[in-house]
């Protein structure tokens, strides 16, 4: 979903979500790792499928540190997992994992049984 479209709260959220769904969207798409989780569970509850998208995320690039692979680092790398299964137990029923190390896409997917889309990245 477009940025601002989405991060006030749950219920502006779902007011754009519907509008997208009503045009012909199957599923909408939101950044953000845990501080999604309740908007993402808000929005499946009320019948909106859910793509979290984690890792590099267009929207944040800036916060980020530009265009770089994310979750290098344990404590990083740890945070990304956490973040996943919290989305995933929340009802995201697709995660996208951009710009990770491959180990972490890979890892994660075996360990969930989740559906996972890992994007790379060129520099």
């Amino acid at each position: 979903m477009p940025f601002g479209s989405y991060q006030v709260s749950p219920e502006q959220a779902f007011e754009h979500a519907a509008i997208l769904m009503q045009s012909g969207a199957q599923v909408v798409k939101l950044e953000g790792g845990s501080p999604m989780v309740e908007t993402v569970r808000f929005l499946v509850e009320r019948g909106i499928p859910v793509c979290a998208h984690l890792g590099l995320t267009p929207q944040s690039v800036h916060q980020l540190g530009g265009y770089r692979v994310q979750g290098r680092e344990a404590e990083a790398a740890q945070r990304l997992r956490d973040d996943a299964n919290q989305l995933q137990a929340a009802g995201a029923s697709l995660l996208v994992l951009e710009a990770v190390p491959a180990a972490l896409g890979q890892g994660d997917q075996r360990r969930s049984g989740h559906s996972y889309y890992r994007h790379r990245c060129r520099r």
